[in-house]
């Protein structure tokens, strides 16, 4: 088991914005972040998970049910599209934002962000 599948949306956009080096805002229920007075949500909010995914080389794939967020491939000789390559993170979810800043705290692993 992945250790971020159990946790909230909270949690992940918690560890997302310490990761990258936000100054957040918790709510006191605990369930919302704000981040420069504006709501951070980039498990659901595509306007704040976008360039996360975009400077971190993260896509996703829709699986039917399911979606499937993938980060960083590497080809096996250097050639895009001729050969098949390998995820170096990978993360599935029904939710493609939850899937994606999975992926991003994945790739941040053994940084001081967790």
């Amino acid at each position: 088991m992945n250790k971020y599948e159990e946790k909230s949306d909270f949690e992940i956009n918690k560890l997302t914005a310490i990761c990258l080096g936000l100054d957040y805002l918790a709510s006191a229920c605990g369930r919302f972040l704000s981040v420069e007075n504006k709501m951070f949500d980039p498990c659901n909010n595509s306007n704040d998970a976008w360039p996360i995914m975009i400077e971190s080389k993260i896509t996703t794939i829709d699986l039917i049910e399911e979606h499937f967020a993938v980060a960083n491939l590497e080809f096996l000789d250097g050639e895009c599209c001729d050969n098949v390559g390998e995820w170096t993170h990978e993360f599935r979810d029904k939710n493609p934002l939850r899937a994606a800043m999975v992926v991003f705290l994945m790739m941040k692993d053994g940084e001081q962000c967790n």
